[in-house]
């Protein structure tokens, strides 16, 4: 399952005063909508992408094209969600400035959206939002890699919906 934490509506979920442009380590989770599970399947620990899936991976992988500053680390894909760890460099090297994280990843939603849909279910969607974390200690960062690099070993198929 998603760790995420349950907040309560109309509290802000970025850190109030932060520039998300600087740079640091980011730890996101992102999540379907409904947590449908459009990205394929976990069997024995191991996650097996469908079509689907290997968008979500394309579009990912191809970040640090479309945003110089961007570096990606340790992430997963699983069915319903995937988590990940983008290095912001907080320089760019172009004349725009450093995107903020929260346009890295609409630009993320919006181009694997588009893809998904044309190509496979035009009512896929993700949440709304994104889970994020702001990493400021090795230990923190050691922590969430290996919780990401685990994460197929402690999914339960048996709560979720499934699509082939």
């Amino acid at each position: 399952m998603v760790d995420v934490p349950n907040r309560p509506r109309g509290l802000p979920l970025r850190l109030r005063g932060y520039d998300y442009s600087q740079a640091g380590f980011y730890y996101v989770t992102i999540c379907t909508q409904e947590r449908y599970c459009f990205f394929g399947k976990v069997i024995e620990g191991n996650v097996h992408l469908n079509d689907g899936g290997k968008i979500v991976q394309s579009v990912w992988d191809d970040l640090p094209r479309r945003f110089p500053s961007v570096t990606l680390d340790e992430y997963i894909i699983m069915p319903n969600h995937m988590h990940g760890i983008i290095i912001q460099s907080g320089e760019s090297n172009t004349t725009k400035p450093a995107p903020v994280l929260g346009q890295i990843i609409r630009a993320f939603k919006a181009v694997s959206t588009v893809r998904i849909r044309r190509s496979l279910w035009p009512e896929f969607a993700w949440q709304d939002d994104f889970y994020e974390h702001i990493i400021r200690k090795n230990g923190e960062l050691d922590r969430i890699r290996a919780y990401i690099v685990n994460n197929p070993a402690r999914w339960s198929i048996l709560r979720d919906k499934h699509r082939e």
